[in-house]
């Protein structure tokens, strides 16, 4: 990722720091240029597993699998995917969410029962 980032990764270390029981969203996100894997592989350093956010859009092209991580975007309120539905992966919907664009999603899966589609 971009050295200009290291900003944003602390603010989300601040965000989300400590074992509280309400966690904190952060209010929107934007994710475009094929930086979504590189985001979640980056946000392995930050304690917090799960990183809430109230809306996400994401460009994500390409036939990447995605980073070996446990660390999850929750969405809350509305989402828009643009290219790999590998992003599929690493998100987590909310029980409030209102808005799900996934028109643009690409048929790359690397299974072939997967049918884009039905899901």
């Amino acid at each position: 990722m971009n050295p200009k980032s290291e900003p944003f990764f602390k603010l989300i270390e601040r965000v989300h720091g400590g074992e509280t029981t309400t966690p904190r969203k952060i209010k929107g996100l934007v994710l475009n240029r094929n930086s979504f894997f590189g985001f979640l592989e980056e946000a392995r350093r930050i304690p917090q597993r799960k990183i809430h956010v109230e809306e996400l859009a994401v460009t994500q092209n390409g036939k990447d699998t995605g980073p070996e991580t446990e660390t999850r975007i929750v969405v809350s309120k509305k989402i828009g995917i643009k290219g790999n539905p590998r992003v599929l992966l690493f998100i987590e919907l909310g029980p409030e969410i209102s808005h799900l664009n996934i028109d643009e999603i690409q048929r790359q899966c690397l299974s072939p029962e997967i049918v884009i589609p039905r899901i």
